[in-house]
C-alpha cells in the first residue's frame, strides 16, 4: 500500500498534480473503508438465512475499477477472530451471489450500473459505490462528497427487498434517505 501511495505521489507530481489532491483522494477512501467496515460491523444486518452471519465471515467485492481494491490490508487488519473480512476483486457480477456479502461497484461500470444492480435484486448483498446517482439508480449505499466529507446517500427499499436491515443510526447520519 505505501509502495502503491509512492508511485501514486510520483506519478501525480510528474503530471503536475498537488500533493493536496493526492492526499484528499486518500483521505476519501480512507473513510469510505472505514464505512464499510462499520457497516458490516454495527449497522447492517443480514438475514439468518445469510451465511456470513452464521459464520461471522464476510466478503467485500469490489467489481469493476476503484481505488477501493487497494485497501484489502485495512480490512485484514480490521478483521478480528469474531469477524473475518475480505476483500476480493470479481470480475463477474455472477459470482457475487456465491461469494460476496457486500458489492462495491466501481465508478468503471457507471454505464452498466442498473444492469448490475437489476441481476442483484432480491439477494442478500449489500450494495455501495460512489457512482452518481448509484441510489436512485437502485443501489443501496451511495458515497458522495459533499463540503468536502463523505456523506452518504441510502435507498432502504432495495435493502429491504434483499431482506437486509440498516440500523436507524446510519439513517440519522445519512445525507439523504430514499423510501
Amino acid at each position: 500500500m505505501q509502495r502503491l501511495f509512492r508511485i501514486l505521489v510520483l506519478t501525480c507530481f510528474l503530471a503536475g498534480i498537488s500533493f493536496h489532491a493526492i492526499a484528499q483522494i486518500a483521505n476519501e477512501y480512507d473513510v469510505k473503508s472505514t464505512f464499510i467496515y462499520h457497516f458490516i460491523k454495527s449497522y447492517v444486518q443480514w438475514p439468518e438465512t445469510a451465511q456470513a452471519s452464521k459464520e461471522g465471515r464476510f466478503n467485500i467485492c469490489v467489481f469493476g475499477e476503484s481505488p477501493i481494491a487497494d485497501y484489502k490490508s485495512f480490512f485484514d487488519k480490521v478483521s478480528t477472530s469474531k469477524l473475518k473480512i475480505s476483500l476480493l476483486d470479481i470480475s463477474s457480477i455472477a459470482s457475487a451471489e456465491s461469494r460476496c456479502h457486500v458489492v462495491f461497484i466501481g465508478k468503471s461500470e457507471t454505464d452498466a450500473v442498473k444492469d448490475i444492480l437489476s441481476s442483484l435484486a432480491g439477494k442478500p448483498l449489500l450494495t455501495v459505490s460512489d457512482i452518481n446517482n448509484f441510489a436512485s439508480a437502485g443501489g443501496m449505499i451511495e458515497f458522495v462528497i459533499n463540503d468536502d466529507k463523505v456523506k452518504m446517500i441510502i435507498n432502504t427499499k432495495p435493502a429491504q427487498t434483499a431482506s437486509l436491515r440498516i440500523d436507524s443510526a446510519l439513517l440519522d447520519i445519512a445525507l439523504k434517505v430514499l423510501r
